[in-house]
């Protein structure tokens, strides 16, 4: 989000570029279930599945954030200004 935002404002792109820990990982270490699903059919298959299970159950589910720009800082101010018409 930050990174979409320094781009409106003609920001260069700089140390915004994290990786994320393995949240599996992370949620195993505490004692719960982990899951991350490669496709729309797995997460829906792992969805259906720990909805019936007891315990905490963490599902990872990757994000790809390469049209937040185009999305929130030119699509919604072309949108919202027409709303305003």
């Amino acid at each position: 989000m930050i990174q979409s935002k320094h781009e409106d404002l003609g920001f260069k792109n700089y140390g915004l570029d994290y990786g994320n820990p393995d949240f599996v990982k992370y949620a195993e270490s505490f004692g719960a279930d982990g899951y991350k699903p490669d496709s729309v059919e797995e997460f829906q298959q792992t969805f259906k599945k720990v909805l019936n299970l007891k315990g905490v159950h963490l599902i990872d589910l990757a994000i790809d954030y390469s049209l937040n720009h185009e999305i929130l800082n030119l699509l919604l101010k072309k949108y919202s200004s027409e709303l305003k018409k």
